[in-house]
């Protein structure tokens, strides 16, 4: 025979079943819990997602961006030549825009635009812009 007692009603030990009331009370326990556990790590990620924004919008810049902002700022606002045989000096467009204001003012006749270069060589697709060459004529 068997090594094990044989239950003439069946299946052997039968457990009862849990109670409701106890049911739900460790559901409801365990959706608290959850629900906790997933706010706790939303609140720890926003804090570490906030911290790592302040540092990055209020940290101190690194001396290369602030050399090169002002290597930017002489070579935009500083007049310098560009060619001197030419003439051709390069200044800021608020004081370009303030001189080509006074030449019209004191000669307020027709204008041809500027002649454009690009760094492009004459035979290529930025190939330099020439204005025509002569003055359109007064004939109203």
């Amino acid at each position: 025979m068997s090594e094990h007692a044989h239950n003439p009603k069946g299946h052997g030990a039968e457990t009862p079943d849990p109670s409701a009331g106890t049911t739900l009370w460790v559901g409801l326990i365990g959706t608290v819990l959850l629900l906790a556990i997933v706010l706790f790590a939303q609140y720890l990620y926003l804090h570490a997602q906030r911290l790592e924004d302040e540092d990055k919008l209020y940290a101190r810049q690194p001396r290369e961006i602030l050399d090169l902002r002002a290597r930017q700022s002489e070579t935009l606002f500083q007049p310098r030549w560009l060619d001197e045989e030419a003439g051709r000096v390069r200044i800021p467009i608020t004081q370009a825009m303030a001189a080509y204001a006074k030449e019209v003012k004191d000669d307020p006749g027709p204008r041809l635009p500027p002649k454009i270069e690009t760094s492009v060589g004459p035979e290529g697709a930025g190939a330099a812009l020439k204005a025509p060459e002569t003055q359109p004529s007064d004939t109203e």
